[in-house]
């Protein structure tokens, strides 16, 4: 009898373990049916964590279903084109709810064909997300903070570099790194975010690139003049190794507690507007 009940115990264990170990700190997405940048894929990242001696794990759609906050403090993103379940994209959203950071390498989550702006789903992380192209003139102040300041960007001297404007909804504070041309500030090729908000104390980061053809030569109205462009996004670049590291390093050294005070600006006269108190302990003390 006693044999039995340790058997029922470690058949209940196995059944309920966590699919990921809380020891592995970074996940990295790859799946088949899922399609990355050709010039950095997730491959490209587990050679540079194997390389920096982190312990990682792959994570395909079904463990993005499955995934949970407090499995790792990082997932990396790789990714152009392929359609997430409603489950996983509120899985992922929850994990970044709950502090776990996310480097996108490529582009926001999108649905079906690969239409510009149109069916991007970068609103469920409160982000907005558009294309602009630009030419690298240097690092911002943060960029250099983030990223130092001895990242060499002379490959991409003469170069027209893929952009992908990122800003965060208020109160989340947006980063642009890289200086450029391009008339707008929040046009940047790679941003960093402080997440505020709903996204409480957790960090976000992306290296864009703009990698799908034009809605029309997809679904064959027409063929626009178009041409692949990675942005800064390729291992033909000696800085992108440095560039994906910092940015993981940047995302997992957050504060261990994030606070903030929530209130409503504007409302009647008469009532006292609403005040709420939020704190969150990202430590692994209680």
């Amino acid at each position: 009898m006693k044999l039995f009940k340790f058997w029922m115990f470690f058949l209940f264990v196995i059944a309920n373990r966590p699919i990921f170990s809380a020891a592995d700190p970074v996940l990295v997405f790859q799946d088949a049916g899922f399609l990355p940048h050709k010039d950095y894929t997730a491959e490209d990242v587990v050679r540079l964590l194997t390389e920096k001696n982190v312990r990682y794990r792959k994570i395909d759609h079904a463990g993005l279903e499955s995934l949970s906050w407090n499995l790792s403090k990082l997932l990396i993103l790789p990714y152009v084109r392929g359609n997430f379940s409603k489950t996983a994209l509120e899985r992922l959203v929850a994990f970044h709810q709950n502090g776990g950071g996310i480097l996108i390498l490529g582009d926001f989550p999108n649905k079906d064909k690969w239409y510009p702006l149109r069916n991007m789903q970068s609103s469920l992380l409160h982000l907005t997300r558009s294309s602009e192209g630009m030419k690298v003139e240097g690092l911002t102040a943060k960029g250099k903070e983030i990223l130092g300041e001895s990242l060499d960007l002379s490959y991409f001297d003469g170069k027209n570099v893929a952009g992908v404007k990122t800003t965060a909804y208020p109160p989340g504070k947006t980063y642009n790194l890289i200086l450029n041309n391009s008339d707008s500030w929040a046009a940047p090729v790679v941003v960093a975010v402080d997440r505020k908000g709903n996204f409480l104390g957790a960090r976000f980061a992306i290296i864009g690139a703009n990698g799908g053809e034009p809605r029309e030569n997809v679904d064959g109205a027409y063929q626009m003049e178009w041409e692949y462009n990675p942005g800064m996004l390729t291992r033909e670049w000696e800085g992108i190794e440095k560039m994906v590291w910092r940015l993981s390093q940047w995302i997992l050294n957050r504060l261990e507690i994030a606070g903030q005070i929530d209130l409503v600006p504007v409302h009647r006269e008469g009532e006292g507007p609403s005040i709420n108190v939020r704190i969150k302990n990202f430590s692994d003390q209680d």
